[in-house]
């Protein structure tokens, strides 16, 4: 059953995965193996953060509860597949593009131009 859910996955129309933009061969096994071992390792939190998210913004907790459990095990599955078929850049699209490293809301450019404060400029010194 599982295995025909990610069979039907491209013809569901998610939307493709981030590390697919990058440019370079290395660059992109690299992002899908990070990209599979967050969404392997981070799926299940799913299950509590959809119902979590409807509860508090007064939405129907049941379809919250079915959408969580079933992110959870997709993003479980899905990032087992990624990691294990990470040396091949082909994808298998998550839904709503799985989890991810990168903040939501912010661009790539701004997550990379961020500094953390130094003793320095906390000190005044």
């Amino acid at each position: 059953m599982v295995a025909i859910l990610f069979l039907a996955h491209p013809m569901l129309g998610h939307a493709a995965s981030p590390w697919t933009q990058e440019a370079t061969y290395g660059d992109k096994i690299t992002k899908k193996l990070e990209y599979g071992f967050m969404n392997f390792l981070g799926g299940w939190t799913e299950a509590y953060r959809q119902p979590a998210s409807a509860k508090a913004h007064n939405e129907n907790y049941a379809a919250a509860t079915s959408r969580g459990l079933y992110h959870a095990l997709t993003y479980t599955v899905g990032g087992a597949l990624q990691m294990a078929t990470f040396p091949f850049p082909f994808d298998i699209p998550l839904p709503n593009g799985g989890l991810s490293l990168k903040p939501k809301g912010l661009p790539a450019e701004d997550v990379s131009a961020q500094t953390l404060p130094t003793a320095e400029s906390t000190t005044g010194r």
